[in-house]
């Protein structure tokens, strides 16, 4: 049996003592038995009731019937506002919004008792049209994350329609949070409506999903001949603030897409690092970059290719036969030609 408020059970309690001294038979029991000696056969006492209306705007007048089956005698109504009845078939009026819980304790001329209780069974309305408005936090960070939405509508609501701007909605009012997936800006709002009529808020580009920080870069040209101006180009993505580039000759700056001249042949590791409120991220390209000596065409085709590596190769194995070469084959300007240019053309060829 459910439990009923102390006032209830109480009365009840004394009532049915009182019938069972009265009729000269057994106590009742806590599960709702009859007695012995009356209703023979009857078997557990059932409780119900219903109502003319359910919900509504506040005040709210709502009348109360007595379902019970049997011949009750005594009534006990929790209205769940603070108010009772002993009425068989009372009317309440309800005057502030809310969902209330109902319970109906009945007693038979045989001392029989039980109780209903409906779990909030009355809603009652705001009297005021319904205002939207909303909060969320976090605004803004990196995918996936969750911002946790709060509901602080006002009014006469029985329904909500978010909607996040990211292709994905809901219709509850009360949600934990929503998960945002994909990089972008987003709009989200929030429509109530109820009897009164409805109304929707909307707070534009409130949410901003970055992407994970990755650092990433390319340049206008990753080979030529010295002195050459190479621009370079930032393809990072995420919430970038700080650009920091190593050019691998000692050289640095701190612009997103710089401009750096080399002015000594060699092959160059270039390196850039990223930074923002989100993260940090690093991108390192070993022998990026080959910058030749203007010797470096060897064999004057105004091209720095595979045929000049190959006639170094034959200058280092057969050397008096391309004595006249000897100062244009100079790749690395060390004013000589060795394995170290040979090693260098390869190196050049090959990031060609």
């Amino acid at each position: 049996m459910h439990k009923l408020t102390i006032g209830i059970y109480v009365s009840i309690f004394l009532y049915a003592i009182s019938q069972s001294i009265a009729y000269g038979i057994e106590a009742v029991t806590g599960t709702g038995e009859v007695a012995s000696g009356c209703q023979q056969g009857h078997g557990y006492k059932v409780a119900d009731f219903s109502v003319d209306n359910q919900n509504g705007i506040a005040p709210l007048t709502v009348k109360f019937s007595d379902q019970s089956p049997g011949s009750n005698t005594s009534f006990y109504w929790d209205f769940g506002d603070l108010s009772y009845s002993e009425a068989a078939n009372p009317s309440h009026t309800y005057t502030a919004p809310g969902s209330y819980t109902v319970s109906l304790g009945v007693i038979d001329s045989c001392g029989g008792s039980a109780t209903e209780i409906k779990t909030a069974y009355i809603t009652v309305l705001d009297p005021h049209p319904p205002s939207a408005d909303f909060s969320l936090r976090p605004t803004s960070g990196v995918v996936p994350f969750s911002a946790v939405v709060t509901d602080r509508s006002s009014g006469a609501i029985t329904s909500w329609y978010w909607d996040f701007g990211d292709g994905y909605s809901s219709t509850s009012q009360h949600l934990d949070s929503h998960i945002y997936t994909t990089p972008g800006i987003y709009t989200v709002s929030l429509t109530v409506s109820g009897p009164l009529g409805s109304t929707t808020a909307t707070k534009k580009n409130c949410v901003v999903a970055y992407a994970p920080m990755k650092a990433d870069f390319s340049c206008g040209q990753a080979f030529d001949t010295a002195p050459v101006t190479i621009s370079f180009i930032d393809r990072s993505i995420g919430n970038i603030t700080v650009w920091e580039w190593d050019f691998g000759d000692g050289s640095h700056s701190a612009q997103q897409n710089p401009i750096h001249t080399y002015a000594t042949p060699g092959i160059y590791a270039v390196g850039l690092s990223i930074s923002g409120p989100t993260g940090v991220a690093h991108a390192l390209r070993k022998n990026y970059l080959a910058i030749a000596h203007q010797g470096g065409d060897v064999n004057q085709d105004a091209s720095v290719d595979l045929k000049d590596l190959v006639l170094v190769m034959q200058m280092l194995t057969e050397p008096k036969q391309h004595i006249p070469l000897g100062r244009i084959a100079d790749v690395n300007g060390d004013h000589k030609t060795g394995l170290a240019e040979a090693t260098y053309l390869l190196n050049f060829v090959a990031l060609k």
